[in-house]
């Protein structure tokens, strides 16, 4: 957010913090609130539906610019409300020149051990497996409103071919329920493309 926003650190006044506030209340039964450090910070009670809460909070805040942290500080619930960290552009080229070098690659590392044949086979095996698991990651990142790139494939010299792929989360999860299943979803969704490749190469 620009130095601008109404909701800036430099820039909250009273009436904005009270906005604030009221959205806070809106979702949370508020038993303090205060400036701390620029920040905007309020002791609140959870309540049975805190989780969903949280949620609504999060996508109320979103439109501001602003994230709310949620902790726990001296046996009592510390609600927190921040500016949005700048987040880069991604730039797409390169992802895509990454995926067509670590093709190269893997397919050169495939073709050293086999044939024209057996380089392709090997290649769309290694591909599938690698891609399906950063996929899994940055589906789950889109399911959750959580900004992250796309994959950046890592090739690598024969025979090795590839050093694997990474995805960039450029914004926070959240909750703990997103980031588990962020996190999880990339290994289940490589097991289970693996798992007909093996039975091909058995067979």
């Amino acid at each position: 957010m620009s130095s601008t926003s109404p909701f800036s650190e430099s820039s909250i006044d009273a009436a904005q913090f009270e906005q604030l506030r009221g959205t806070v209340e809106s979702e949370f039964d508020v038993e303090d609130g205060f400036m701390e450090y620029g920040i905007p910070t309020f002791y609140v009670r959870l309540r049975e539906d805190s989780k969903q809460a949280f949620l609504r909070l999060v996508k109320s805040l979103d439109a501001l610019e602003l994230v709310p942290l949620l902790r726990r500080k001296d046996g009592k619930v510390l609600l927190q409300i921040v500016r949005k960290p700048p987040v880069k552009p991604s730039r797409k080229i390169i992802n895509i020149g990454l995926f067509f070098a670590t093709l190269g690659t893997v397919f050169l590392s495939g073709y050293l051990q086999s044939d024209v044949v057996g380089a392709i086979m090997f290649t769309g095996a290694i591909m599938a497996i690698l891609g399906s698991h950063e996929m899994g990651h940055k589906l789950l990142a889109n399911k959750h409103a959580v900004d992250a790139t796309y994959p950046y494939f890592i090739p690598g010299l024969p025979p090795i071919g590839t050093f694997g792929a990474v995805i960039q989360q450029k914004s926070l999860p959240p909750n703990r329920d997103a980031l588990f299943d962020i996190g999880v979803t990339g290994p289940l969704m490589s097991f289970f493309v693996s798992i007909p490749i093996k039975l091909h190469l058995d067979c």
